[in-house]
């Protein structure tokens, strides 16, 4: 019967953890989504697109301010808050994840990685 109840036990805590860690990883995979999307959501996701280099990038305040446009021709307010990466004006492409927050029109950023041109490209 003591083998029977600590089998169970184990069982119910095996279970437990398998739950836990599904619910964990549900936070950490962020997928990416088109601007219309994340706008249409407001969910946590990540969008890819270009600095539109039409409008200035501002940082003011510990925020920092761009615009992005993806291949469809949307464009999305990005608000940041913390330090604006170095290499942000070269960048060929720039990944945000956050969500996007209807009342005040922006996608507010809690990440951004930039994507820069490789400065190994092949000679021919």
């Amino acid at each position: 019967m003591r083998n029977k109840i600590i089998i169970i036990c184990i069982l119910i805590l095996s279970a437990g953890i398998a739950l836990y860690s599904i619910y964990s990883m549900d936070n950490i995979i962020t997928p990416y989504v088109s601007f219309k999307e994340a706008i249409e959501s407001g969910n946590h996701v990540q969008v890819i697109g270009k600095i539109n280099k039409l409008k200035l990038i501002k940082y003011e305040e510990g925020f920092l301010i761009f615009n992005l446009n993806d291949a469809d021709g949307y464009l999305l307010n990005v608000q940041y808050k913390g330090v604006k990466p170095n290499n942000m004006e070269e960048a060929d492409q720039i990944v945000v994840q956050g969500s996007y927050i209807r009342e005040k029109n922006i996608f507010k950023a809690n990440k951004i990685l930039v994507k820069c041109p490789s400065k190994y490209s092949k000679v021919q």
